[in-house]
């Protein structure tokens, strides 16, 4: 997804200095991390000093495009060590990538999560082996392939439950066992050569989906949150399942201060 869909997925409150204060040791290794320069970045369009968000309270979407890619990167089996997408605080590792498209926050993840790292500073452009192998510009017309797919067998193709996904594919591939032609008037003329290569496969859809989308040929990293290097992962988009603190980073050395037990949260406001 391009990063300005994921600037006001509204998951975030206001909070307090004093709350943070109170709460200091469980984000310590996220504090620690950024004092050494190892930062996580997320922008948004509203200027606080402070924000608190828990992306595991709700289920996310894909933005602008269907959630196909999300739901298959929760649960295809190359990616079970990774963040839930769909659960995750989609963020990067660049302040200004993140003041692009709105208020720079560092984020500091509570506790020390896995982070999955993107090749690229956007998921959509980071799947360079679906790209290529299907002649695609980005995960969002992989999306649209799928969709052209279930548009061509007039299959529903669920985007939301995985399980009825699961089923309309296997209707598809019943379908191409059965020889049976995709209707053409329903499939957008610039997805044939894709799907003429995903049909050619000599299994499942599913199968070839999970053989495409694999993290490691795709230049996916997963690291925690304590071994984020802000050398090797610049400019990346990056994503994690753990309530964060979002501090603004023009009250980046007043957040220090207190940290440090240099400053009264009294005095913060």
């Amino acid at each position: 997804m391009r990063y300005y869909e994921i600037l006001s997925e509204g998951r975030s409150q206001k909070v307090d200095w004093q709350a943070i204060y109170d709460a200091r040791d469980r984000y310590s290794v996220a504090f620690n991390q950024a004092l050494k320069g190892n930062k996580i970045y997320r922008g948004l369009p509203f200027n606080e000093d402070l924000l608190h968000a828990n992306p595991t309270q709700t289920v996310r979407k894909s933005q602008n495009t269907t959630n196909f890619y999300t739901l298959l990167m929760d649960n295809l089996a190359s990616w079970k060590n990774y963040p839930k997408r769909s659960r995750a605080l989609i963020c990067a590792t660049s302040e200004g990538r993140a003041m692009d498209y709105g208020y720079a926050y560092v984020v500091l993840p509570e506790g020390n999560p896995m982070i999955g790292v993107c090749g690229e500073n956007d998921l959509w452009d980071s799947f360079p082996n679906v790209m290529s192998t299907l002649n695609l510009g980005g995960m969002d017309r992989f999306n649209e392939v799928i969709g052209s797919i279930a548009d061509g067998y007039g299959l529903r193709m669920d985007d939301d439950d995985y399980q009825s996904f699961i089923k309309d594919l296997e209707k598809a591939d019943e379908y191409r066992a059965q020889g049976l032609e995709l209707d053409r008037s329903a499939v957008n003329r610039g997805f044939y050569r894709a799907i003429e290569y995903l049909f050619k496969q000599k299994v499942p859809l599913i199968r070839t989906f999970e053989s495409l989308m694999m993290p490691s040929k795709n230049g996916f990293d997963l690291t925690s949150l304590g071994n984020l290097n802000a050398t090797s992962h610049q400019g990346k988009e990056v994503w994690f399942n753990s309530p964060a603190w979002l501090v603004n980073v023009d009250s980046w050395d007043r957040f220090v201060k207190l940290m440090t037990d240099k400053g009264n949260p009294n005095e913060m406001e």
